[in-house]
């Protein structure tokens, strides 16, 4: 029965399940005016009676199985594409709308029995469990995607106040013996560690306090860091933490080590420019507190050296030009709105001063590396909210200057000591903060050059993705190299870089290759499929070898030996694509589109020849897989004009010279050998040289003489 149930509970939602369905699973969708329709679809579909019954008369089960659809697709547009704010507003509603049904008191769908209540109670408890993940999982999302505004950290702010326990029910994280994570997964070792330096700095019960709050502190610490381009918001986080610290500590039995917190939290926020520093607001409340006078005066010369500088100086320039700018944009809003435009169709009449990029402003914060992230997140935040009508893009330029940025803060973070503090990031911490940058830059990249209808360049997508791939990567090595520097056991050692490797491998498999990478190469195929023709200067087909070919970069850089049959599986239907395409081009035509084959099949060549390297010298290759490349080699340059003949002549050179040496029937007799490559490369230039003369050269014979060495 309870299957029946099931069965009929979907089909009265079937309708509604429906819209959308097809975007979802392994389908992979970049463009931004088809998840558009598809969600103004979805929500229409929502509050249309005929595609889906009103909740009060849908059992339990049926309004799970739609609320899991309706997030389902909203879930899969953002990890697509940059959701436009009136989609994140639309889906918070929904969710709460499907939520408030919890409290209908109609009955399971007219099946009435003598446990009917108990079903009903039962059933209202399970949807309001799964809206309200739901809820928060649209909440994180919404906290990733617009990282670096106010939005998303007093968001941030709001859920970390409200998560705060009751002091009798914090657990003390102290230390012990043989455990170095406590349930919140805080590194105990790191923890005592940072204790034990700083105990010249503070007092035994500010450390004991340090290590009992860690989880709180940790939490208002890396807020602060994220939020400090954050001018009028930025004091805020500070503000929250010391009345929770006085709340908590300073009116119980840690008067004088909360003192200490509290300090060092007015000691933070002194050194970064804010609304309330430059106001004098937050210095009137360290007055207040402070009751050291030769304290005071530090901190206070600390306050007057930061409202000296430079940054505070252009921040605040930044922050005033903004708050007219939006005055003037919400009276243009009004005005739009009394005139019937919908939201998502307003013009944004925005003064190009306004929204210029703060390019003094970041090169100002950057100039310090350790600050870095700070002009990473100012310039971040610039872009996501330059046009509020249409998504934030990066283009390859735009792409290398924001991951420069990344990469010069990530070296610098990690190659310090943090003597005395809190880590700023946890190791699980700094990678999930580190890939959902990366991931979000990857988005960026799709709006920029895949979110079109005819508009697209997905050669320069591929190259996005690869840059992004590479950065990430990067970042792995500096991080190995920070780790044999700690203070711990080399088991220690070997484990956090397991588990970095581990995670970067996993995000580049599922992310980068399985969801992008893959996706553009999907998308190429498809279009040549159905005889879609775009004005590419690049052909698609050559698209799909040069994304393969990245693929099996990254995949040899990651996962080395483990990949070998994966890549070869990849590029060898390459080949035969390769080869076919070109040989239908002419050698004597415009020589451009030839020769970005001959370099993309060169390195389709050798990334298989790497597969040959990984096995190692105690795993020779398999004769008939190196007698097969060496015909790919030969293959290649007879179809390569003269004029690249050496990129092909030095690679097939580089393949040969590396030791792989194929036997024929009289020991020691080689059937591959390097007087091939001389040969081919004398009958390509001949060739070449008689067509330059009006006369043809036949090279057929040196195919005929390769085809009967491999029948002896």
């Amino acid at each position: 029965m309870a299957a029946l149930r099931s069965v009929r509970s979907k089909q009265q939602v079937n309708k509604f399940c429906s819209v959308g369905s097809a975007l979802l699973g392994d389908a992979v969708c970049f463009s931004i005016k088809e998840w558009d329709n598809t969600l103004r679809t979805l929500e229409a579909a929502r509050c249309d009676s005929l595609l889906l019954p009103p909740l009060a008369s849908l059992p339990t089960s049926a309004v799970c199985e739609a609320v899991r659809h309706y997030h389902n697709v909203y879930m899969k547009a953002s990890q697509l594409i940059v959701l436009r704010p009136l989609h994140w507003r639309k889906w918070q509603e929904g969710l709460c709308e499907f939520m408030d049904h919890t409290n209908n008191n109609g009955t399971d769908g007219g099946n009435s029995s003598n446990g009917s209540n108990t079903t009903l109670h039962t059933g209202c408890c399970e949807l309001e469990v799964l809206c309200g993940a739901f809820l928060s999982q649209q909440r994180e999302q919404f906290v990733v995607a617009f990282w670096g505004t106010v939005d998303s950290c007093s968001l941030r702010l709001k859920l970390l106040v409200s998560r705060f326990p009751h002091e009798d029910e914090i657990i003390s994280v102290s230390p012990v013996a043989g455990d170095r994570m406590d349930g919140n997964g805080v590194d105990l070792e790191e923890v005592r560690i940072a204790a034990e330096e700083s105990a010249d700095d503070m007092g035994e019960g500010a450390i004991l306090l340090r290590k009992r709050y860690f989880r709180e502190l940790y939490s208002f610490q890396r807020l602060a860091c994220e939020s400090a381009h954050l001018f009028g918001f930025y004091a805020s986080v500070g503000k929250a933490e010391r009345l929770w610290l006085t709340d908590t500590l300073l009116l119980e039995r840690h008067e004088e080590a909360a003192e200490v917190l509290i300090r060092r939290s007015f000691k933070r926020d002194f050194d970064v420019p804010s609304l309330e520093l430059v106001s004098g607001e937050l210095l009137e409340d360290y007055k207040s507190f402070e009751v050291n006078e030769s304290k005071q005066r530090v901190l206070l010369k600390r306050a007057g050296d930061t409202l000296k500088g430079l940054w505070c100086i252009l921040a605040h320039d930044k922050f005033v030009k903004h708050q007219s700018q939006s005055k003037l944009q919400q009276k243009g809003v009004e005005e739009e709105y009394e005139c019937g435009v919908e939201e998502e169709e307003r013009s944004c009449g925005t003064d190009a001063t306004a929204l210029k990029f703060p390019e003094e402003l970041v090169r100002c914060i950057s100039c310090k590396a350790v600050r870095s992230v700070t002009a990473f997140a100012t310039a971040v935040q610039s872009i996501v909210e330059c046009n509020p009508s249409s998504p934030p893009s990066a283009n390859l330029e735009r792409l290398e200057f924001l991951l420069s940025l990344l990469l010069r803060w990530f070296e610098a973070y990690t190659g310090e000591r943090h003597r005395g503090d809190i880590p700023l990031f946890l190791d699980t911490d700094l990678w999930e903060f580190l890939l959902q940058r990366h991931t979000e830059l990857l988005k960026w990249v799709m709006s920029a050059y895949c979110s079109g209808e005819t508009d697209v360049d997905y050669n320069s997508a591929v190259e996005a993705v690869q840059f992004v791939c590479l950065s990430v990567l990067r970042c792995l090595d500096v991080y190995k190299a920070a780790v044999v520097s700690k203070r711990c056991e080399e088991s220690v050692k070997d484990k956090l870089k397991c588990v970095a490797g581990n995670t970067v491998a996993e995000w580049l498999k599922h992310t980068a290759i399985g969801t992008f990478l893959r996706g553009i190469r999907r998308a190429c195929s498809d279009l040549c499929a159905s005889g879609t023709r775009f004005c590419l200067s690049i052909p698609l087909m050559l698209i799909v070898v040069r994304s393969s070919v990245v693929e099996s970069r990254l995949l040899l850089l990651c996962h080395g030996i483990s990949c070998a049959v994966d890549v070869r599986q990849l590029l060898l239907p390459m080949v035969d694509l390769g080869f076919k395409e070109m040989s239908q081009l002419d050698k004597n035509a415009d020589g451009t589109l030839l020769t970005s084959w001959v370099g993309s099949m060169t390195s389709v060549l050798n990334s298989l020849r790497r597969t040959l390297r990984l096995h190692g010298a105690e795993h020779a290759p398999a004769d008939d897989f190196v007698c097969e490349l060496h015909r790919h080699y030969l293959s290649l340059q007879r179809l390569s004009p003269a004029a690249v003949s050496d990129i092909v002549t030095d690679a097939w050179t580089d393949f040969l010279s590396s030791g792989f040496v194929v036997e024929g029937g009289l020991r020691g007799s080689r059937r591959v050998s390097l007087f091939s490559v001389s040969s081919e490369r004398r009958a390509a230039l001949h060739g070449a040289q008689q067509m330059v003369n009006g006369t043809h050269v036949d090279v057929g014979h040196e195919e005929r003489d390769y085809k009967r060495l491999r029948k002896e």
